[in-house]
């Protein structure tokens, strides 16, 4: 059995203490924060190379952006379309070296330029859907990470190599979806492996979460209320603990062994998909520094692309990847 290890976070504050008192920015990458000048110089040594290479990244897209808005006022119309275009790879490479720092900074800030990405363009080839779920996930955001999904399997692709999405993903924000709803919507739809493993998590998420709930409220008269209170403010989904409803309710069965059902589908669909993923989940290796200039469906290199993406998500949602390890074991529980 895999043995347990504390579950990583995101860093919010130094990077080297993780205090949160007068915290100041790299000067160079502005993703990463420092209590003083002290620690920054400690840190400085292994932070060197990707802050280099964040700056470098965002020079070219401040570039890019100032070119893109000078084509722009002078063309229109298809003019802007194709200058807005030119940004979309200089969006990704810097959003990529963001994602290298595991700060809460860092992956907003990489959220943020895929997200503007996706208002460019919805070509499945530039790398939001493999990309953007899983980092909703990390910043703790599961309604807004269900929310994308859903509109990019449900909004029709750009018509032509330019053509707009019918729904931008900017105006279908404020619309909530169903993350309880059955994964049945989502068969054939699912536009890579690493979109279908993020959806694998998110209703992970979601089932580990009413589980604690449903061990919380058996023992709910015999504790204090502040301590009820204590364990549900750790729970790992932001789609349960901001739902009043569910919160309240006192008997999560039903719902424990739907959201099992919905688990046990995308575990069985991500094998089907790629053999290779579960157990690298397990014993990654160096498989999370691979980087494969090309893949087919099902081989180890989709993995890699996959678990490269996703990975951290994993590590950082408490008892995941015990999950797994009970479902490739075929010893899911689901009355816990």
């Amino acid at each position: 059995m895999t043995t347990p290890t504390p579950t990583p976070v995101l860093i919010t504050g130094c990077s080297v203490c993780h205090s949160k008192d007068r915290l100041s920015l790299c000067a160079g990458c502005k993703v990463v924060k420092y209590c003083g000048v002290v620690h920054q110089r400690e840190h400085r040594p292994s932070h060197k190379t990707i802050c280099k290479t964040i700056v470098k990244k965002t020079a070219i897209l401040v570039q890019e952006r100032k070119e893109t808005a000078f084509f722009n006022a002078h063309g229109g119309g298809l003019s802007a379309i194709l200058g807005s275009g030119s940004l979309v790879d200089p969006l990704l490479q810097l959003a990529q070296a963001q994602l290298q720092v595991d700060t809460q900074t860092a992956v907003q800030s990489g959220l943020s330029l895929l997200l503007e990405m996706v208002d460019i363009t919805k070509d499945p080839r530039t790398g939001p859907p493999d990309l953007v779920p899983a980092l909703f996930l990390r910043l703790g955001r599961d309604q807004e990470a269900y929310d994308f999904m859903k509109w990019w399997v449900t909004s029709p692709a750009p018509k032509g190599l330019l053509g707009p999405s019918a729904q931008p993903y900017a105006d279908s924000k404020d619309s909530k979806a169903d993350v309880f709803e059955d994964v049945d919507f989502f068969k054939g739809k699912c536009p890579s492996l690493s979109f279908m493993v993020a959806l694998t998590l998110l209703k992970l998420r979601l089932l580990i979460d009413l589980q604690a709930l449903q061990r919380s409220a058996a023992i709910g008269e015999n504790v204090p209320r502040e301590i009820l209170d204590e364990i549900r403010s750790h729970l790992t989904s932001s789609a349960v603990s901001a739902n009043k409803a569910v919160l309240e309710r006192d008997d999560h069965t039903p719902d424990i062994k739907n959201l099992t059902k919905q688990v046990r589908t995308m575990y069985a669909a991500v094998q089907e998909g790629n053999s290779h993923f579960w157990p690298a989940v397990l014993h990654p290796g160096p498989n999370t520094m691979a980087w494969p200039e090309s893949w087919n469906f099902g081989n180890k290199q989709e993995m890699q692309l996959a678990l490269r993406y996703t990975y951290k998500a994993w590590l950082e949602t408490p008892g995941a990847i015990e999950a797994i390890e009970e479902l490739e074991g075929g010893k899911v529980d689901e009355s816990q």
